[in-house]
């Protein structure tokens, strides 16, 4: 059973409670937290409200509902961008603004949905039917190289190789201000936001926590342009959220990212930035269950492509 609890902020004051909650929790639509809402499975400060109550600072919310039995649904207008394929995974340039997989029966439009039309199989591979198939995630708004197993056999090999630290993810990478030195690491632990179950924090100390976990992530800085600096990045560890906070904790948050922002860089026009996080899983290393070792890379996507060009030029 789902449950979530928020503790709104200034900047959340005015808000709508359905808005609030759609960009909150990215994987649920707004007329599936619309009916939450009307089923009386969200109360804000102990109380049943509407959806167009506008949420005012320290709201305590709380979710709370049954997740529904069903049947994922195929939606063959998802069309797959495959890097390779062969009898046991599917490498997949994933683009941006694509969730992976749904979080409930309802939702159609994941990148699961469009693999259960492409490959029907799939539907009973891994551990949960929600994500058949999938061995790790990349956030809505990150594009790039994403692995996906064919099989349980291919599943459970792929899956330790994530677990074991084995796979080597890169990631490039466009933050504020001129990081410093070149070549550097950020060894900080993570914990979810208690404000915010679905947002990530670093913990400057190791206090108690449930969800606190290690995190290491490495980068390369690969050129300094005006006030931002281009970096290949390489997490040693897969944490919720992990590149984007960490690099937030340093005082370089990533272009684009309105949920990490660092008050530090204040944005004249955010029309002027990428519509989306400047951040782009480039490069998979990884060893394939046939027990070859294989390197999948997917371009920098044409929108940010585009994005640093304008900044090379005006340079």
């Amino acid at each position: 059973m789902p449950k979530y609890n928020f503790s709104t902020q200034r900047q959340n004051q005015g808000l709508r409670l359905d808005k609030f909650l759609t960009q909150e929790l990215g994987e649920l639509s707004r007329a599936f937290i619309q009916k939450l809402i009307k089923n009386r499975e969200v109360c804000v400060n102990d109380k049943l409200v509407k959806p167009s109550y506008k949420l005012k600072t320290d709201d305590q919310i709380r979710i709370e509902y049954k997740k529904e039995q069903g049947k994922l649904k195929l939606n063959p207008k998802i069309k797959l961008n495959i890097i390779y394929e062969n009898k046991d995974v599917i490498v997949i340039n994933k683009p941006v603004g694509l969730v992976v997989h749904p979080a409930n029966y309802e939702i159609t439009d994941t990148l699961v949905n469009g693999l259960l039309s492409y490959y029907p199989k799939i539907r009973n591979v891994g551990e949960d039917k929600l994500r058949p198939g999938i061995v790790h995630r990349l956030d809505k708004d990150t594009s790039g190289t994403l692995v996906i197993a064919k099989n349980n056999k291919a599943f459970q090999y792929i899956k330790s190789q994530f677990k074991n630290r084995k796979v080597q993810k890169t990631y490039i990478a466009l933050v504020h201000g001129k990081v410093t030195p070149k070549i550097a690491q950020i060894e900080k632990p993570i914990a979810r936001n208690k404000f915010n179950p679905l947002k990530m924090t670093v913990l400057k100390t190791q206090i108690s926590n449930s969800s606190l976990k290690y995190a290491l992530t490495k980068y390369l800085v690969l050129q300094h342009i005006n006030n931002y600096s281009l970096l290949e990045v390489y997490p040693k560890t897969g944490r919720m959220h992990q590149i984007r906070v960490h690099l937030s904790s340093i005082g370089h948050p990533v272009v684009g990212d309105r949920k990490y922002k660092n008050s530090k860089f204040k944005i004249k026009n955010e029309k002027l930035e990428p519509n989306r996080q400047f951040l782009h899983a480039s490069k998979l290393n990884i060893k394939l269950p046939d027990g070859t070792y294989a390197e999948f890379e997917a371009k920098l996507p044409k929108d940010l492509q585009n994005f640093l060009n304008k900044l090379t030029i005006n340079n």
